[in-house]
């Protein structure tokens, strides 16, 4: 959090563009924003508007609460600051509030009149490697050409990613078992090249055919080598339903991963799924193999309403 403070600290020397915060699953990412959003607003000059971007309702509901719940909203409601639609962000980031959450979909106007407010503007994307593409990223830019920009990314969303995590592991290590002034400057190279290669990686569900990183994420769990041609494009067409099926079924379902029966019919969505959907080069030890990898995956990645 403190980096992020110097980082917006130095904000118009960078453009507005104070990077990158990469965080784990269950690191606490929420109280970071909290923390981050409570530093700027107590150290530094000026009211700024803090927009907080997400790309779900749930999410944009689960994030405004906690603000609400650590007291960074006063005794003002959440809902208060939450843009009901796109003309009610335009006019909310016209004005001057404290905090502004909402949807990346609300920025939904083509060509806006650019806002240049006498005030800062910070914007926090949750999710950033969901978030930060596309034609609401492009107008969101459009209309706040002067504000700062900071994403939150989850460090490894998709389980076969391990490999980064573990190299950012071993680039911290070494930074912290000598810190000369080579060590530093290697750190800082090895980090700026890690996280090349994972906006590269993050950008492969396009390459791939999908219209989401969470696709991609079943896809390589279900990925298998020596697959002909056909098999592939059949693997990830399950990946597309199944993904869907979970989605729709945890959404029915309340607190899910705390009920032995709602567990189990999540479990056997999968199982059912993958049973009639694979291709028949995968077995029965396989297929149960696959199934428990993806509960796993289920389980931790979406706890609550997907």
């Amino acid at each position: 959090v403190n980096e992020a403070v110097k980082a917006y600290q130095a904000r118009k020397l960078n453009n507005g563009k104070l990077g990158v915060f990469w965080h784990t699953q269950g690191s606490g990412k929420s109280y970071s924003m909290v923390f981050l959003a409570q530093k700027i607003r107590r150290k530094f000059a000026g009211s700024p508007t803090i927009v907080i971007l997400t790309d779900r309702d749930e999410l944009n509901k689960q994030i405004s609460d906690t603000f609400e719940n650590c007291g960074l909203l006063g005794k003002t409601k959440a809902r208060q600051f939450i843009a009901a639609s796109g003309d009610d962000l335009i006019y909310k980031l016209r004005g001057n509030p404290s905090f502004i959450f909402t949807l990346i979909q609300k920025f939904n106007k083509a060509a806006p009149d650019p806002i240049y407010p006498d005030h800062d503007i910070l914007i926090m994307s949750d999710e950033a490697h969901r978030s930060q593409y596309g034609i609401f990223a492009d107008n969101m830019t459009a209309l706040l050409p002067t504000a700062s920009r900071i994403g939150f990314k989850l460090l490894f969303s998709n389980p076969q990613r391990i490999n980064y995590y573990e190299r950012y592991q071993q680039i911290i290590e070494n930074y912290n078992s000598e810190q000369n002034r080579a060590t530093i400057e290697k750190t800082f190279m090895d980090l700026m090249d890690l996280a090349n290669s994972m906006d590269q990686e993050e950008q492969r569900y396009v390459r791939e055919g999908f219209s989401s990183d969470e696709e991609l994420s079943l896809y390589d769990l279900l990925f298998s080598e020596n697959l002909s041609k056909q098999d592939i494009q059949k693997i990830k067409q399950v990946a597309v339903d199944l993904l869907a099926k979970v989605k729709t079924k945890i959404a029915e379902l309340d607190h899910w991963t705390d009920k032995q029966e709602t567990k189990a019919a999540v479990d056997n969505l999968i199982r059912d799924t993958l049973w009639a959907e694979l291709p028949e080069c995968y077995d029965e030890v396989s297929i149960s193999g696959y199934r428990q990898k993806i509960y796993e995956y289920v389980y931790v990645r979406y706890p609550e309403v997907a």
